[in-house]
């Protein structure tokens, strides 16, 4: 058995200086066997801001074959422009 993990991520085309921005993460396992001790990190731009940091790192539980979990992120838009936030 194998485990198959992808990650997807949404969030707002446009936000406001001061406004607080929602990126809804998924995890899916879509193969035949549970995913072990995922780690995920998401790094933002620096026109982001979260109380944790630039960068964020979480462990998450196993993740049984043919499920998904879902969590959502919320940062701060703190300047102008385009900003990101970028998952591994």
């Amino acid at each position: 058995t194998r485990p198959r993990v992808t990650v997807a991520m949404t969030g707002p085309e446009t936000a406001r200086v001061g406004d607080k921005v929602a990126f809804k993460i998924t995890l899916t396992n879509s193969g035949s066997g549970p995913a072990a001790k995922l780690a995920l990190r998401a790094a933002f731009t620096p026109g982001l801001t979260h109380a944790a940091g630039a960068t964020i790192e979480a462990t998450e539980a196993d993740l049984p074959a043919g499920q998904s979990r879902q969590m959502t992120l919320e940062v701060t838009a703190g300047q102008a422009g385009s900003e990101a936030c970028v998952l591994t």
